[in-house]
């Protein structure tokens, strides 16, 4: 596949739990950010690619553009919902610029759930919605219950105890928060911690549970030619692949099913990589959608660092999981975890730090290739990412 486009800016608000300021200020101090780390303005967009299930509403396209002074001609597109969203914005974007639709992209993402937790309506369904009609009116089967349904059907299936590895995965990834020093949380997580944080839904406690976040954030997309003359190294979006599963969420670890797995995971990360040319052995690191640290769990054996029914054996392996210095880093910047809960586009944002060399006390060494997953229910998005090449 031609590296024909690359990520040139990236801009983020600091991340916190609650603002004081709206949404849309929150985009557009994120979109500033990117642009001016690109060294480019905003009459030099002409085209906006955002996730599908909340920007086109919460930061509109045209508000955004008209605050950043927008004057061309432009497109606007949508890809995807949520975290699937915030990586199929990227490889749209690749897409545009291959297609010459478009030859400098914007893509932004932002919540202020921090602020407003109950402004999200979608855990409750949408009106005439089967979750809507049914779960409404007798109790929720919330994301926390969801997926705590998921760890039991895993224990269950393969005989496991699960607590040493999920525990594991939260305390790594709050170091890697800490390293990194950008994120939401400041405060050290030990295992004994761990252990005393009280269950949410069980097995899942506090910190198997991502945060809640106000933040944004933001990336501008130009062709390769073009990225060469321009202030950042050039971070090339050399594959990439977008799949979406017919099952429902709630069909995850159902009797049919078996087994609780995200097909779309497996499929697009797998396409993804074949279309870079690339093997999952040859990524620096990887960024996957820890909403809990079951979904990275899952994901962790369904884009192929383990077997199906060996994470457990993997996490506790020693040298491979989490840390910074290991085979395959995963959320080097803690992730939704322990990091921030803006479902993803800080995912690709350390990604294309790591790439650069940029992330300080969190960098991975000799960092060249990367993958970034992110999931929504059926949805799922991968794109690898690389320095250009020489």
């Amino acid at each position: 596949m031609r590296r024909s486009a690359a990520i040139v800016g990236i801009g983020e608000t600091p991340y916190v739990r609650r603002s004081q300021r709206s949404l849309t200020a929150l985009v557009i101090e994120a979109v500033e950010k990117a642009l001016a780390d690109a060294g480019l303005a905003g009459s030099d967009v002409d085209m906006i690619i955002t996730e599908g299930g909340l920007m086109p509403t919460a930061a509109p396209p045209d508000e955004v553009a008209r605050c950043i002074g927008v004057t061309r001609s432009y497109s606007v597109r949508t890809a995807g919902t949520y975290g699937a969203g915030i990586a199929g914005a990227h490889l749209a974007a690749k897409e545009a610029i291959e297609s010459r639709s478009a030859a400098v992209v914007l893509s932004y993402f932002g919540v202020d759930w921090g602020s407003h937790a109950g402004a999200f309506h979608g855990l409750g369904g949408s009106p005439g919605s089967m979750k809507y009609a049914l779960e409404r009116p007798t109790g929720l089967f919330v994301q926390p219950v969801l997926f705590a349904a998921m760890a039991n059907r895993y224990k269950h299936v393969h005989g496991v105890d699960l607590e040493p590895a999920l525990g594991r995965l939260a305390v790594e990834l709050r170091a890697h928060a800490l390293a990194n020093g950008s994120g939401q949380l400041s405060k050290p997580l030990t295992f004994d911690d761990y252990l005393a944080a009280p269950f949410v839904a069980e097995p899942l406690r506090v910190p198997d549970c991502c945060l809640l976040t106000d933040g944004a954030g933001a990336t501008v997309t130009v062709g390769s030619d073009r990225a060469r003359d321009l202030r950042q190294v050039p971070v090339d979006i050399r594959g990439g692949a977008f799949s979406s599963s017919p099952d429902r969420m709630s069909d995850f670890f159902t009797q049919s099913r078996g087994y609780p797995f995200f097909e779309s995971a497996r499929i697009a990360s797998r396409r993804a990589l074949e279309l870079s040319g690339m093997g999952l052995g040859e990524m620096d690191f990887v960024q996957l959608y820890d909403c809990f640290t079951i979904s990275l769990l899952l994901q962790m054996e369904d884009i192929g660092l383990c077997e199906q029914g060996s994470a457990v054996e993997y996490i506790g392996s020693g040298d491979t999981v989490g840390m910074r210095n290991s085979d395959t880093p995963i959320n080097t910047h803690g992730g939704l975890l322990s990091h921030a809960y803006v479902l993803g586009i800080a995912h690709v944002i350390e990604a294309v730090r790591q790439l650069r060399g940029t992330a300080g006390t969190g960098q991975v060494p000799d960092a060249v290739t990367g993958l970034v997953g992110l999931l929504t229910g059926s949805q799922y998005c991968a794109i690898v990412l690389g320095q250009e090449a020489s």
